[in-house]
C-alpha cells in the first residue's frame, strides 16, 4: 500500500474540510475562531489498497517539483520459441519418479537445455521428445505429439542433407531423440527399425570424424558413450548389429576404472557403490566379439565370467545394505541416498546378470560336462526373475534395462517353471512399448542355444524340448 501525498493544512481546517492558508504560528481561521492551530505545514500521507500484483511506477518530477504516480500491470517476461522449449525441457528433466525419469536415456540430457537454440534439428527433436513424453504414461500420443514428431523428421532430413561438421554431436542427439520418440509412439505391429540397429548405423557412419583429443569427459563423451552402450547391449543378442571398432579404440580411453592419482591407483569400493571392473565401456564393447568366436576367446570369456560373478555378488550385497539403510536409518539424508542408489544398483545388477548368464551359456556349450555351470545358471535365472519383479514398480522407463536380462535368462533357463515365469515377465514388459519384440527374440535365441548344445553333445538331447535349428544362431555359434 504505497503512500500518496496529501494536503498540508492544519488539523482543524482539515477536519472541517476548509481551506487553510498555512500561516504560522496560527492560520487565519484558527485565529478568528480562537482555536489552537496544530499540524499546519506538515506533510502527510494517505494509504490506499491496490490490487495484488500491481506495481507502482513513479515518473520523474515535473519542473514544478510535483511527482506523478501511475499504477500498471507488470508485463510478462520476454520469451521466444527457444526459451519456451528450454523451460519445457527443464520441466521434463525435473521429473524424478523412476517410472518416468528421462535420465535413463543418458546423463547427458541434463546438458541439452544449454545447447538448445543453436541447431534446428536438435531443437525440433527436443520439442518432439517433450511433446511425446506424456505418451509414456497415457499410452496414447496426442495430435500435437505426432505433428511435432513429423516436423522433427523433416528438419532432421534437411540437416542430414548438409551436415555441419562442427555440430555432429548435436545431430547425433537429434537422431537419438527421434528414435526415442518413435519407441514411445509405436503401436504393436508397426514396422520400425530397432533402436540399437538404427543407432549403430548412425554411429558407424560418423566413426572417426570426432577429434578424440577434444572429447574429454564432457558432453560429447557422454553422448557417444550412451549411444554406444545402446548398440553394444543389443549387439550381444543380435549379431547383425555391429559397432565400428573406432569407438572401442578411442572412446573407451575416457571410460573405465579409476585413473591414477599422483602416480597411484586408488583402491577400495567406489564412492557411488557401483562396480568398475565388468561393466565398463571397454569391457562391454569387446563382449560381442568374444561371443562371435568363443573357442578362440575361451580364456577371456572365463575371466569375464569370473569377474562378473564377483561383481554381481557385490552389487547384491550393496543392495541389501542400502535396503536396510532406507528402512532403519533415522537420518533423512541417508534414506534419500538409499532411494537414489536403488535404481542405479538395479541397472548394474541387470547388466551383470545378463553377462553372467550369457557367459555361462557359452561355457556350458563348450564344456557340457561341467555341471557346476548348470547350477549357476539355475541360480542366475531365478535372480533374473526376482530382479524383474522387484524393478516392476519402476516401469516403464526406470525398468527399461530389464528385458535384455530376461531374454538372456529365458534363453538359458533349464527349469520349466522358471521359463514359464520368464515368458510371463517378457510378455508383461513387452507391453511397455508398442514395438517391443522380446518374446520373439528370446524364443529365437533359445532355439539357437538348444541347437548349439545338441551339436556340442553329439546329438544327445540336453533340453526338455524339441530342437529347432531354424533362425539365427546368434551368440551361441561355436567356432
Amino acid at each position: 500500500m504505497p503512500g500518496v501525498p496529501s494536503g498540508r493544512g492544519c488539523d482543524a481546517c482539515r477536519k472541517q474540510k476548509k481551506k487553510c492558508d498555512g500561516q504560522q504560528p496560527s492560520c487565519a481561521r484558527c485565529k478568528r475562531l480562537g482555536l489552537t492551530c496544530l499540524g499546519s505545514g506538515q506533510r502527510r500521507f494517505k494509504f490506499v489498497q491496490i490490487e495484488e500484483g500491481t506495481v507502482v511506477k513513479r515518473e520523474r518530477r515535473s519542473p514544478e517539483g510535483k511527482g506523478v504516480a501511475k499504477l500498471f500491470k507488470p508485463s510478462p517476461p520476454p520469451s521466444n520459441e527457444a526459451t519456451l522449449l528450454i523451460g519445457s525441457f527443464v520441466t521434463g528433466l525435473g521429473v524424478k519418479d523412476p517410472r518416468f525419469d528421462l535420465s535413463c536415456y543418458g546423463v547427458f540430457l541434463g546438458e541439452i537445455p544449454k545447447r538448445l537454440g543453436a541447431h534446428p534439428a536438435l531443437d525440433a527433436s527436443a520439442s518432439a521428445l517433450i511433446c511425446t513424453y506424456p505418451a509414456v504414461y497415457n499410452r496414447q500420443p496426442s495430435y500435437e505429439a505426432l505433428a511435432q514428431y513429423g516436423r522433427a523428421l523433416r528438419v532432421l532430413r534437411k540437416s542430414l542433407s548438409s551436415p555441419n561438421k562442427d555440430q555432429i554431436v548435436e545431430l547425433l542427439c537429434a537422431i537419438y531423440f527421434v528414435l526415442i520418440c518413435q519407441n514411445w509412439i509405436a503401436k504393436p505391429g508397426d514396422e520400425m527399425i530397432r533402436h540399437g540397429k538404427a543407432v549403430a548405423q548412425v554411429l558407424n557412419a560418423v566413426a572417426g570424424k570426432f577429434p578424440v583429443h577434444q572429447l574429454g569427459e564432457g558432453f560429447e563423451h557422454q553422448v557417444l558413450t550412451s549411444m554406444c552402450m545402446v548398440v553394444i547391449l543389443e549387439s550381444i543378442f543380435d549379431p547383425t548389429i555391429k559397432l565400428h571398432p573406432w569407438y572401442r579404440a578411442n572412446l573407451s580411453i575416457h571410460s573405465g576404472p579409476a585413473k591414477p592419482q599422483n602416480g597411484k591407483v586408488p583402491f577400495g569400493p567406489p564412492t557411488d557403490g557401483l562396480p568398475r571392473n565388468t561393466i565398463t565401456l571397454e569391457t562391454l564393447a569387446g563382449f560381442p566379439d568374444l561371443l562371435r568366436a568363443p573357442r578362440a576367446n575361451l580364456l577371456e570369456i572365463e575371466s569375464l565370467y569370473y569377474c562378473a560373478c564377483l561383481d554381481s555378488e557385490e552389487v547384491m550385497a550393496r543392495q541389501a545394505t542400502f535396503s536396510d539403510l532406507a528402512s532403519s536409518s533415522p537420518d533423512p539424508s541417508a534414506t534419500a541416498l538409499a532411494r537414489k542408489m536403488k535404481p542405479l544398483l538395479q541397472v548394474a545388477r541387470s547388466l551383470l546378470l545378463g553377462i553372467c548368464i550369457t557367459c555361462n551359456a557359452v561355457l556350458s556349450v563348450l564344456d557340457p560336462s561341467d555341471f557346476s555351470l548348470t547350477a549357476d545358471s539355475v541360480r542366475f535365472c531365478c535372480d533374473a526373475v526376482s530382479l524383474a519383479r522387484e524393478a516392476s514398480s519402476s516401469r516403464p522407463l526406470g525398468a527399461s534395462h530389464i528385458p535384455l536380462c530376461l531374454v538372456a535368462a529365458y534363453m538359458a533357463a533349464e527349469e520349466e517353471a522358471t521359463r514359464d515365469d520368464l515368458l510371463e515377465l517378457l510378455v508383461d514388459y513387452e507391453g511397455d512399448f508398442g514395438n517391443a519384440h522380446w518374446v520373439e527374440i528370446g524364443t529365437r535365441l533359445r532355439t539357437a542355444y538348444i541347437a548349439a548344445r545338441l551339436n556340442a553333445s553329439g546329438g544327445v538331447a540336453v533340453a526338455d524340448e524339441e530342437s529347432d535349428t531354424s533362425g539365427d544362431a546368434g551368440m551361441c555359434t561355436v567356432q
